[in-house]
């Protein structure tokens, strides 16, 4: 993950509610990381896209790291992901708040949505 970006969706999500951790390792058993995590509130953010895969080519959206997902979910972690882009900033930002406050959820899940 580009430090730069990173570290400015870290501060969005810390200007929701603070306590938002990088690279959490969420799993007992295995050596996943979370992008971002919220342990009072369970949420993970995922960040899915080319200026997050590794040197030889990333793994996101391939099988394991589907299972990092559904082994978070399993656990009992509420699982965000977003692309890259300013518009997938913008998103995480509205969706994740709904999300903190548990209101505005159907509004801020419908942004963005073909009709």
């Amino acid at each position: 993950m580009k430090d730069a970006h990173k570290d400015l969706r870290l501060a969005m999500l810390n200007s929701i509610c603070a306590g938002w951790i990088t690279e959490h390792a969420f799993c007992p058993w295995r050596k996943w990381r979370a992008d971002f995590a919220h342990e009072e509130h369970g949420i993970i953010v995922e960040t899915n896209g080319n200026a997050y895969q590794t040197k030889s080519g990333g793994r996101h959206g391939k099988p394991p790291d589907l299972q990092k997902i559904n082994a978070a979910q399993a656990l009992g972690w509420r699982v965000l992901q977003y692309g890259t882009s300013k518009n997938e900033t913008a998103r995480m930002v509205a969706e994740v708040r709904a999300v903190v406050s548990g209101t505005g959820i159907e509004q801020a899940f419908k942004v963005g949505m073909a009709k």
